[in-house]
């Protein structure tokens, strides 16, 4: 699969007398550090209308945080 593209499901509330809690988020990573996300969340609970989630974020690991400092001469 592409490395810009990822898919992720959470499960919560496994005791609940409902159905688990799921949630399901695909993520497409673009330009290096921003991604989109589309995802739906409860949407096994037949007693519910699922949630549709809808974001866009910054990623950016420690090695990026590095240079930066290293360059505005933060300690």
């Amino acid at each position: 699969m592409n490395e810009d593209l990822k898919l992720s499901l959470d499960a919560w509330d496994l005791d609940r007398t409902q159905n688990p809690r799921l949630r399901l988020i695909l993520s497409y990573k673009f330009l290096k550090f921003f991604h989109l996300d589309f995802g739906l969340d409860d949407f096994v609970n037949s007693e519910r209308n699922p949630n549709v989630l809808l974001g866009m974020g910054l990623s950016f690991v420690d090695d990026d945080l590095k240079y930066v400092i290293s360059s505005i001469g933060i300690p």
